[in-house]
């Protein structure tokens, strides 16, 4: 506004961004998951635990946003994760430590003697499915022994 008595400003006009767009309803909240970002007609979803979004949002990075009422990719939503195969959750002589979809990290109980096998081993307890097949080689805990020889350099060896 312009003072007329002495031709000065009073205040000085300034834009500021509208909501366009922002016409449908992004929830705070979803089933198993929130929403940890919002801006105008877009916001980005995460789920907890073993849930997950749809593929669909995933490939968005989480973000949805709205167009004309509408949601897209698709209206936010967590789901159970979809596995190829079913890697089972215990062993014998062992267990399933941690699990993501398509993969798990299993241990042995080495104290008892038992251990995962050599390509198991490599890559640090974690199997994964491709095509139904377990890679690479089904979980398993494999007694081991440890023998020690007889002959001992600098020593010998005493019996317990």
């Amino acid at each position: 506004m312009c003072d007329t008595l002495t031709g000065m400003l009073t205040f000085t006009p300034m834009c500021v961004e509208h909501d366009v767009g922002d016409d449908c309803h992004l929830p705070d909240y979803i089933e198993n998951g929130h929403r940890p970002e919002k801006h105008h007609n877009r916001a980005r979803y995460e789920c907890h635990g073993e849930w997950t979004l749809p593929k669909s949002i995933r490939d968005a990075g989480g973000w949805v946003m709205c167009e004309g009422g509408e949601t897209k990719p698709e209206h936010p939503h967590c789901m159970m994760e979809e596995d190829d195969c079913h890697l089972p959750e215990h062993i014998e002589n062992g267990n399933r430590q941690e699990k993501e979809t398509n993969r798990a990290r299993y241990e042995c109980h080495n104290h008892d003697g038992y251990k995962l096998p050599e390509s198991i081993r490599r890559t640090e307890g974690w199997v994964h499915c491709e095509d139904e097949e377990t890679k690479p080689e089904h979980p398993v805990c494999q007694k081991f022994n440890c023998e020690f020889n007889d002959e001992i350099k600098n020593g010998e060896k005493e019996e317990r």
